[in-house]
């Protein structure tokens, strides 16, 4: 903005000095000192109004701030119960814990005392929307890359804690996860303030200290191959040498916290923004955390004389890209150039559940019981006929016409793998596409299993019954696994929330551990629903 030229008979030199000198800054009080500048001219508001491209409510009210106030008028005033420093991660967390319908910015701002408008600021900054519509963006320095961001860990001893975070390509479609709840939240801030309490070391012990971060960084490379890390150092007391070498030399990405923000509210906000986003992270997973960092201040002596926390989450599911891809290759590869067919895949469903119901039917009663077109069921049995998921039967003599042909399913053409979770037993079998059992196998559940090991133990049995039934599954039909299990189960995030005769299973990602274990697709039902 160029300083307006005019007559200055009407203000002190001093005070026009400094008028003109806060116009060649810029910044909010250039706006005002050339209210004023041009004021002092005799222009009317509407005329400084047009000149600045400004409201006139604008150009009144710094006009009457200057004639009350003089030049204080013009300067920054903080207003009465609304805080000068805004913590940004303070207002994200307001804003991805909120329940739905009441993190809007006029909301929060009422909550924290902040205004609505620098509340709005903040959340296009981090890219944070009440129902999560977009991946946000962490603003670390460097900024954390513009993906999806799981907390995969932390490192805390005496000198220093880092928070350990992975990120990878953002799903074209992620359902809403559950909040961690202010219980959850609070759990991890009395374990994180207990550690802080915990004797400091007389000296550093820089080499010690340096072994045991490198050491984590390497298992945690072992643990989430699939995901890019990143360390954010959320306190360092400088003694324990360079951070930024470290995570390098360990093939990790290193950030310091963003500017307007304290480790203790970034946590939160990463917190907060890993549950709501991602299913797979449960209230567990942080409890976990604050069951580590507790240990590590309930044992006796110095930090330096303590292991450090050297927490690792289980590892997540980073195949579903792949997995995605590789489905569809499968699928384009089998079907050819046959676009119709996968753009009509739910009637090709409807198509072999009307057969399986018949057992045997001609394509006329298809079209007649489904609602389809006959070209459509012609041109999809003609697909399901090619890859061998039905078969023709005898033909059928018609009273007129050419004698009609019946279809019916082959059951060996696919099979499937089954799984119900029960408090007691756990049963798997193989059936194939026509309901029949090829193989089963129960074994006992051992009731003070933690929710790994017995997601390792169906694993196992899950392998074994498909190792039993032998040839019976014939390369390329195997179709994918079903898993039933106690409720009250979160069917889109695939948790079983808090099963009341397996309280060890209270909201552990089943969905998300299976997949970890087994690279096909697997649907996860209650067991009622699934019986019903």
């Amino acid at each position: 903005m160029n300083p307006p030229r005019q007559d200055t008979a009407g203000l002190p030199e001093e005070d026009h000095r400094l008028l003109r000198s806060w116009v060649a800054e810029g910044g909010p009080r250039a706006t005002r000192a050339a209210v004023v500048l041009l004021a002092s001219q005799g222009l009317r508001n509407a005329e400084i109004a047009r000149r600045l491209e400004v409201s006139r409510q604008t150009v009144g009210h710094w006009r009457q701030r200057f004639d009350t106030s003089g030049m204080e008028g013009l300067r920054e005033r903080p207003r009465p119960g609304r805080p000068s420093i805004i913590d940004e991660a303070e207002v994200i967390t307001r804003t991805v814990l909120a329940p739905d319908g009441s993190g809007a910015s006029r909301a929060v701002a009422r909550e924290l005392g902040y205004s609505h408008a620098a509340v709005a600021a903040i959340r296009q900054r981090w890219r944070v929307t009440p129902g999560n519509a977009t991946v946000p963006v962490v603003p670390t320095r460097p900024p954390l890359p513009e993906a999806e961001v799981w907390v995969l860990g932390l490192y805390l001893d005496t000198h220093r804690a880092l928070l350990l975070v992975g990120t990878s390509p953002a799903a074209d479609e992620r359902h809403r996860g559950a909040s961690p709840g202010a219980d959850v939240i609070a759990a991890v801030d009395a374990a994180v303030e207990a550690a802080l309490k915990v004797p400091k070391s007389p000296a550093p012990g820089e080499g010690r200290g340096q072994d045991r971060l490198t050491g984590y960084l390497d298992e945690a490379r072992r643990r989430h191959p699939g995901a890019s890390l990143h360390a954010i150092t959320l306190w360092d007391t400088g003694e324990g040498g360079p951070q930024a070498e470290r995570c390098a030399r360990g093939g990790v990405v290193h950030h310091a916290l963003p500017v307007r923000t304290t480790w203790r509210t970034f946590l939160r906000a990463v917190v907060g923004l890993d549950s709501t986003r991602h299913p797979e992270s449960s209230h567990r997973v942080y409890l976990d955390l604050a069951a580590a960092l507790t240990r590590y201040a309930d044992r006796p002596g110095t930090a330096r004389e303590r292991q450090p926390v050297r927490w690792l989450r289980e590892p997540i599911a980073t195949h579903f890209a792949d997995a995605s891809r590789a489905d569809t290759d499968q699928r384009r590869e089998s079907w050819g150039g046959a676009n119709q067919i996968d753009l009509g895949s739910f009637n090709e469903c409807v198509v072999i559940e009307a057969v399986r119901l018949a057992g045997t039917i001609t394509r006329g009663e298809i079209s007649h019981r489904t609602g389809l077109t006959q070209q459509s069921v012609s041109r999809i049995s003609r697909s399901l006929l090619r890859r061998g998921i039905l078969v023709e039967d005898d033909r059928r003599q018609a009273t007129s016409g050419k004698p009609r042909t019946p279809v019916r399913l082959r059951g060996d053409a696919g099979h499937a793998l089954g799984i119900h979770v029960d408090p007691e037993v756990l049963t798997a079998v193989v059936v194939d596409l026509d309901g029949a059992i090829v193989r089963s196998r129960t074994e006992p559940v051992a009731q003070t299993a933690s929710p790994d090991q017995l997601v390792d133990h169906i694993a196992r049995l899950g392998r074994g019954v498909l190792s039993a039934a032998g040839g019976a599954v014939r390369p390329g039909g195997f179709l994918g696994i079903g898993v039933a299990t106690p409720g009250p189960v979160d069917v889109a995030s695939g948790t079983v929330l808090d099963p009341p005769l397996l309280s060890v299973w209270r909201d552990v990602p089943l969905l998300y551990m299976l997949k970890d274990r087994f690279r096909c697709p697997i649907v996860m039902e209650k067991d009622s629903s699934a019986a019903a």
